[in-house]
């Protein structure tokens, strides 16, 4: 009973004080996907969007006013998708509407007036083509490419300061970085074609990469080749923009790591991180920025644990968690106060999470 009551204690001083809330994706009563509130200081749960078809992603404005979102049509129909923008809560308008073409995840530009989207065009077979990403006005509605028209691209990040882009290139197995103003570039080969993590101080950044890890030789009937791929982790780097070059910061053992996100003072990176070649789920772990003093937040491996998001403060980190020992499982909202380890269900279900 005290354990609870002081749980209680740490919920309430944060969520009375702060007045934060949560935005998240659930199912309606009639099983279409709906974007969610959360709010925190109350505890209740208010659906912010009545559309007819399924809400496929959304993005939060850098201010915490605006929303902007992406709906689909049927499967059967895909291109029809259409990017709104929700003003202060009030009801949604229609920025775009992607004909013959898949347009989503949403990323805002720090001036808080543009975006960038991923556009897919579709062949005559209907199937999408590689991406590219376009910008978008929300005030104007203008679109246009953000790169040249023959230049595929994916998993678009901006630096906090606005300066670069970071870009997954499919043709080229790796990451491009672009300088606006004067057109420098860096190259990061990298074929996971995950997005990568800003610092808060737009100087460096994290991604992923494949990278093999030396372990004593053994004798069997096993190929050198299987032997290299059993070997194979997925770790994290830091790449410097000053110097230009890369650093690792995973241990250099046989792991999974991913998603990882810088807390707001750039002094921690929380990720995730998966027992490869096991039947354990993902966990959570924090580091130091320079990789040391690694350690876990949650060790239970039947529960799997999706990206992590800071809160301004950086007291406490959201995610979406769920069961593996469970087909029928669904994912919910969970949120883990870093200090004392303490961890609420905040909405079940629900998926990717994000702060006001």
């Amino acid at each position: 009973m005290a354990v609870a009551i002081l749980g209680l204690l740490w919920w309430r001083s944060y969520t009375a004080d702060d007045g934060v809330s949560v935005y998240y994706l659930a199912a309606d009563s009639k099983d279409i996907t709906q974007l969610f509130q959360f709010d925190l200081a109350d505890e209740t749960t208010h659906q912010m969007t009545a559309s007819q078809e399924p809400v496929t992603g959304f993005a939060v404005s850098p201010n915490g006013e605006h929303l902007a979102f992406t709906t689909s049509l049927a499967a059967a129909e895909l291109g029809e998708e259409t990017i709104w923008l929700m003003r202060n809560g009030r009801t949604p308008q229609p920025l775009l509407t992607c004909t013959d073409a898949a347009c989503h995840h949403l990323v805002w530009a720090p001036d808080g007036r543009r975006l960038i989207y991923e556009r897919r065009a579709l062949d005559e077979n209907g199937i999408p083509t590689l991406p590219r990403i376009w910008w978008l006005d929300t005030v104007n509605g203008d679109t246009v490419p953000v790169l040249e028209e023959d230049t595929y691209a994916a998993a678009p990040r901006l630096s906090p300061d606005g300066a670069w882009i970071a870009y997954v290139s499919p043709a080229d197995e790796g990451v491009w970085l672009y300088h606006f103003a004067d057109g420098r570039s860096h190259f990061i080969a990298s074929v996971t074609g995950t997005p990568v993590a800003w610092n808060p101080d737009s100087q460096s950044l994290l991604y992923s990469a494949l990278n093999p890890v030396a372990l004593p030789a053994t004798a069997d009937e096993h190929s050198e080749e299987e032997h290299s791929h059993a070997n194979t982790a997925t770790h994290l780097f830091l790449f410097d923009l000053t110097s230009g070059r890369s650093r690792q910061l995973s241990a250099d053992v046989v792991i999974e790591d991913s998603a990882p996100t810088w807390s707001s003072d750039g002094a921690w990176i929380a990720f995730g991180r998966r027992q490869v070649r096991t039947g354990s789920a993902r966990q959570l772990w924090l580091m130091r920025a320079d990789g040391s003093d690694a350690h876990p937040l949650s060790a239970d491996p039947a529960w799997n644990v999706g990206p992590p998001n800071w809160s301004g403060d950086g007291r406490f980190l959201l995610f979406q968690r769920f069961n593996l020992n469970d087909p029928q499982a669904e994912p919910g909202i969970w949120l883990l106060e870093i200090a004392t380890g303490n961890l609420r269900e905040l909405v079940s279900p629900g998926f990717l999470p994000a702060w006001q």
